[in-house]
C-alpha cells in the first residue's frame, strides 16, 4: 500500500511535469514554425540575393570598336581583333521581339552581373569555335528569356562583328547543369547558351536556371591561325 502511494507521488510529482513539458514544447514549436521558417527565408533573401544594382553601368570600361571586314570565306584574322578584358564591355545581347537589350560583359563577377549580362570568362568569343556562356539577372530584361521559343533569332554584337543565332532548344536545369559543361567541352560547332535564374520571377535563392541554346546562323568566323 505505501508503496503504491509512493509510485503515485512520483507520477504527480516528477513525470506529469515533464510530460505536460513535452506537449508544451511540441505545440510551441507547431505554432511558431510558420514564423520561425518566415524569419529564415527573410534573411536568406538578404543574404544570398540582393535586388541587382545597375547604376554602375555608367563606369564600366568598355573595348575599342572596331569593325572587321570577313574576306571571301567570311573569316577574319583574331590577330585583328581587340579582345576585352575582363570586366569590360564588348558589346550587346539582343532580342529585339522580346525586348531583350542588355550589355555584355566579359566576365561574370557579381558586379559584371550588375552591369549586364555577364559572359562566362571560360567559354569562347562569339564566332570563335565552340560555345559562348551569357547569364544575366531575371530582373534585368533577362527575364522575357522564359518567352523565347524554339527558332527564335538572338543577335550578338561585339566590338569586332555582329553574330546571329538560331534558338535550337529551352531548357530547365540545375544551376550546375551537366549538359552545359559538356557543350563547353566541345570545339565541334559555334553554339550560344544564354540563362537566368528560375522561375523568373522569382526572388531569393534558387538552384534552378533557364538556358537558352542557340546556334550559329550567320557572321564571321574567327581564323585563330591568322
Amino acid at each position: 500500500m505505501l508503496k503504491s502511494r509512493i509510485n503515485k507521488r512520483k507520477w504527480a510529482y516528477f513525470y506529469m511535469p515533464v510530460f505536460f513539458l513535452v506537449v508544451g514544447s511540441g505545440m510551441v514549436w507547431v505554432l511558431a514554425a510558420p514564423a520561425i521558417q518566415f524569419a529564415r527565408s527573410s534573411i536568406q533573401l538578404v543574404l544570398l540575393s540582393e535586388a541587382p544594382d545597375f547604376s554602375g553601368l555608367a563606369s564600366t570600361k568598355k573595348a575599342p570598336v572596331k569593325t572587321i571586314k570577313a574576306d571571301e570565306e567570311n573569316k577574319i584574322p583574331s590577330s585583328q581583333i581587340h579582345y576585352p578584358r575582363s570586366g569590360t564591355q564588348y558589346g550587346h545581347v539582343v532580342i529585339k521581339q522580346y525586348a531583350i537589350f542588355e550589355p555584355l560583359i566579359f566576365g561574370d563577377s557579381d558586379q559584371d552581373l550588375r552591369n549586364g549580362a555577364g559572359q562566362y570568362l571560360g567559354s569562347v568569343f562569339p564566332g570563335e569555335k565552340g560555345t559562348t556562356l551569357i547569364g544575366g539577372h531575371n530582373s534585368s530584361s533577362f527575364g522575357n528569356l522564359s518567352l523565347v521559343k524554339e527558332n527564335d533569332l538572338i543577335e550578338i554584337q561585339t566590338n569586332y562583328a555582329t553574330y546571329t543565332y538560331k534558338v535550337t532548344k529551352a531548357v530547365i536545369d540545375n544551376y550546375n547543369s551537366q549538359e552545359v559543361l559538356r557543350v563547353l567541352e566541345s570545339r565541334n560547332s559555334r553554339l550560344l547558351v544564354l540563362y537566368t535564374c528560375y522561375p523568373v520571377d522569382m526572388l531569393g535563392f534558387t538552384e534552378k536556371r533557364l538556358f537558352i541554346y542557340a546556334e550559329l546562323a550567320s557572321g564571321p568566323v574567327i581564323d585563330e591561325n591568322l
